[in-house]
């Protein structure tokens, strides 16, 4: 006895997407699946109707494209902020990679003339004087070209809106990133 194949043709995207981007057919592709209806997939013939239409989130390449991840967008969560951060090779560990779990230190300036002629004037210049520490998980790793000068890679994170607000307002050469497992305090 045959049986009908159970697979039905849905649609992904071909390449890694930032939230609020608009998608063209080019964006997405077929592929066949058995998928549950609460995933809520939405089926390859509906391509044309989605073109133009916002990711409410970022999503990376070969995610299946659903019901939820298509409209206004609802990124970042409430109560939480996107930042990004540029850093030098040694400011961070080599393997990170979208979704990774870190923690952002910050430290205190270096000491050099000008920085302590600003902070014994108090005009304002000098940064924060002890070192903090900042949970976030990074969204996306992009390397620059070094031969500009400056950072290897940019990093944008997704934390706490409060932590979001200070991190954008400290200088990217006091602050190093560290690896931490998933779930840990």
């Amino acid at each position: 006895m045959l049986r009908a194949d159970p697979r039905t043709d849905v649609l992904i995207l071909v390449a890694e997407r930032p939230v609020g981007y608009m998608l063209t057919a080019a964006d997405m592709r077929s592929v066949a699946v058995a998928a549950d209806p609460v995933l809520g997939a939405i089926p390859a013939t509906e391509r044309s109707s989605l073109v133009g239409h916002p990711l409410t989130a970022p999503l990376h390449a070969d995610a299946l494209i659903t019901r939820s991840s298509v409209g206004d967008p609802a990124w970042p969560p409430a109560g939480q902020g996107v930042a990004g951060i540029a850093l030098a090779s040694g400011r961070y560990p080599p393997a990170l990679a979208a979704g990774a779990q870190i923690t952002v230190v910050t430290a205190a300036p270096s000491a050099n003339p000008s920085s302590t002629a600003g902070a014994a004037s108090g005009t304002g210049t000098e940064s924060a004087s002890a070192a903090t520490a900042m949970r976030a998980t990074v969204v996306s790793v992009t390397s620059t070209d070094r031969a500009a000068g400056g950072a290897d890679i940019v990093l944008q994170l997704i934390l706490a809106h409060a932590d979001a607000l200070k991190l954008a307002s400290l200088p990217d050469d006091q602050l190093a990133v560290v690896l931490v497992a998933p779930g840990s305090r």
